[in-house]
């Protein structure tokens, strides 16, 4: 429980579910506490989260490193389905590659906070 903290920022930070379990972990053990929102979109579908963290302004950097490091992204072939007009009952798979992984950061300054 965060008793007399003085949290003055909302961290929304989306990324993909393939990297969140290790991300969360150095979060906690950096005592950043969070929640969770689960989700998924993108042009890919991918499954991913979203995480409310409530910090202070001087704690971002020290934040933003961690995502940095647990938040790569990185490049991978995926296969889609394609119809050909002629057999139309037939499927050619391609293969198209994708940058996938990374995070989305947006910080909203927080007027008040209280905790119960």
């Amino acid at each position: 429980m965060c008793e007399n903290c003085d949290i003055d920022t909302l961290v929304i930070l989306y990324v993909t579910n393939e990297q969140i379990d290790v991300l969360a972990q150095k979060l906690n053990e950096k005592q950043f506490y969070f929640t969770r929102i689960s989700g998924s979109g993108g042009f890919l579908n991918y499954p991913n989260s979203s995480l409310l963290i409530g910090t202070t302004k001087s704690r971002i950097d020290e934040l933003k490193s961690l995502v940095k490091i647990y938040c790569q992204r990185r490049t991978t072939h995926i296969a889609t389905q394609t119809h050909i007009e002629s057999y139309p009952h037939h499927s050619t798979p391609i293969i198209v590659e994708a940058e996938v992984g990374g995070a989305t950061m947006h910080l909203v300054n927080v007027d008040h906070f209280e905790q119960f």
